[in-house]
């Protein structure tokens, strides 16, 4: 179910670029089939609940990672060390399958 603000956000958009918005997510993650790593802040408000559902649908080989104490984007800030280190070997591996 959309928000109503997303709602709003998405027909104001449409109406004031003369386009139509974009399909959503939920639309896209099944046709994902390349390799996905989900960073996820299951506390970090926004629509992070998504992220979950995002990664179940996509179908390609994929990846989560919860990080519970991040806000939104803000892993990287919040667990450095370990974010290089799962994000270079998420890389690492997916790069050199290909």
């Amino acid at each position: 179910m959309i928000a109503p603000q997303a709602l709003i956000m998405m027909a104001g958009t449409a109406v004031f670029s003369s386009t139509a918005p974009p399909p959503s997510l939920t639309e896209l993650a099944p046709k994902i089939e390349q390799p996905l790593f989900v960073i996820w802040a299951p506390n970090g408000g926004n629509v992070e609940h998504m992220s979950r559902e995002y990664y179940e649908l996509a179908n390609g080989p994929k990846q989560i990672w919860a990080m519970p104490t991040a806000k939104h984007v803000g892993g990287i800030r919040d667990q450095p060390v370990e974010y290089e280190r799962r994000v270079v070997g998420f890389f690492d591996r997916t790069l050199l399958e290909g």
